[in-house]
């Protein structure tokens, strides 16, 4: 009897901290099912990547991002501090592997990337949110996520180009050629063009379209010498009524 009351104990003491540890979600955060069950909250998902792009990365024009980096790299900009800042050693182009510059824009980059891939998961696997929006937000998502693997070939060479969140996929996952990588880039523009929108709508310009695609994918071209799609992507663009050159110069600048 006594081992029965001892077991029936144990089991209850179990039960109950198995109940204390399992707390609910903080307030401020969502579950990825319940983000993309709501159009709002998947265009708030999307919307946080966009404001990761411009904060820090290759994209960012702040003092953390890749247009004051290789601004001073290009000598387009100057470096004023010391001689040992790694604005600096960029500036004089003796920039020591080590730097913290280095790291962070392999860190911020791949974080940026899982963010990506993790909507994109999202989308695919929502049954609820409208289907135009869906493309939409998929187009987006593919032609940031090639965006961001040309920017880190270009910075590092043979890099991983990741599709995945599985961190038991992605952490087996190699580096390939840039040719490969070329590749798989212009794999994920493609169908983004096909889901974009073809042109913004005025005053809208923040978000990417079919015409961003196409010329992205001629950039991808170019990069691989395949001089034909080079210039048949360009001048989807060049020959798009919405777009023009502008010829005064102190318009562009």
């Amino acid at each position: 009897m006594k081992n029965i009351i001892y077991t029936l104990l144990i089991f209850t003491l179990f039960c109950g901290c198995e109940q204390f540890v399992e707390v609910d979600l903080p307030n401020d955060q969502l579950t990825k099912e319940l983000v993309f069950k709501d159009i709002n909250l998947a265009k708030a998902a999307m919307a946080g990547v966009y404001r990761s792009l411009d904060e820090r990365g290759f994209l960012s024009g702040s003092t953390m991002g890749g247009g004051i980096y290789f601004g001073c790299y290009a000598d387009e900009q100057i470096s004023y501090q010391s001689a040992s800042s790694d604005l600096t050693q960029l500036y004089q182009t003796s920039l020591n592997p080590q730097s913290k510059i280095v790291k962070s824009l392999w860190e911020t980059t791949y974080n940026q990337l899982y963010s990506v891939n993790a909507i994109l998961e999202g989308l695919k696997r929502s049954v609820t949110l409208p289907e135009n929006e869906k493309r939409q937000l998929r187009g987006e998502g593919l032609l940031i996520r090639a965006l961001l693997h040309l920017h880190l070939s270009g910075t590092y060479g043979a890099v991983p180009y990741v599709t995945e969140t599985n961190y038991h996929i992605n952490q087996h996952i190699g580096k390939v050629p840039e040719t490969i990588l070329y590749q798989l880039a212009a794999k994920d523009i493609d169908e983004a063009t096909e889901l974009l929108t073809a042109i913004a709508p005025k005053g809208q310009r923040i978000r990417p379209t079919k015409m961003a695609a196409y010329a992205l994918r001629a950039r991808i071209a170019l990069y691989g010498k395949d001089w034909e799609n080079a210039v048949t992507f360009a001048t989807k663009v060049l020959s798009d009524p919405s777009y023009k050159m502008e010829s005064d110069l102190d318009k562009v600048f």
